[in-house]
């Protein structure tokens, strides 16, 4: 379609011919419709001009949305990794806490066996030292025992002794009693 000017319109001439046309008349309409013509081009412009900058005004919020909307989606990949992140960081810190109560755990058990172990060793050196002192005391009334009973059979042998000696004092004083009443 071809684009008819303002000017051209002015500029448009027409055939005369007989029974056409009142001159003044089509070049006053000419003349207005020039004018508007003029008009609505200047509109048509100015409308032109406003769309270019509403399509650029678009094409600028469709590259910041763009931008929003990577950075939405960035921000959401960077959440996911550091949810996954802390999930990891959660499952690593149970992990070294199960270990470390495993290791704690252990070491009580250690503890716990070597103690029983100094005890027991305790123990018998106790049971060892008591019998070793119940042995000694054994010994000491064994020997007591041995000698009461080597005391008591010197008392016996003594008494005998002295029993001995006095039957054979009276042995001896009946028989010199007996010799001094013989004289009589």
């Amino acid at each position: 379609m071809q684009r008819i000017t303002p000017i051209e319109i002015r500029q448009k001439s027409f055939e005369k011919s007989f029974r056409g046309y009142q001159p003044d008349e089509v070049g006053a309409f000419l003349y207005a419709l020039s004018c508007a013509w003029e008009e609505l081009i200047a509109h048509l412009d100015m409308v032109k001009s406003k769309l270019e900058e509403s399509n650029k005004e678009v094409t600028r919020l469709q590259s910041v949305e763009n931008a929003l909307l990577r950075t939405v989606k960035d921000a959401e990949i960077t959440a996911h990794g550091l949810i996954e992140q802390a999930k990891k960081g959660a499952q690593l810190c149970a992990r070294e806490t199960k270990i470390e109560t495993e290791r704690l755990v252990y070491e009580a058990q250690e503890r716990v066996r070597a103690i029983e172990e100094e005890s027991q060793r305790k123990h018998q050196r106790l049971e060892e030292k008591m019998a070793r002192e119940l042995e000694k005391t054994n010994k000491v009334v064994q020997e007591a025992e041995t000698y009461r009973d080597t005391l008591l059979q010197k008392l016996q042998h003594l008494a005998e002794d002295i029993l001995t000696k006095i039957r054979s004092i009276d042995g001896n004083r009946k028989l010199h009693v007996g010799n001094e009443e013989a004289p009589n």
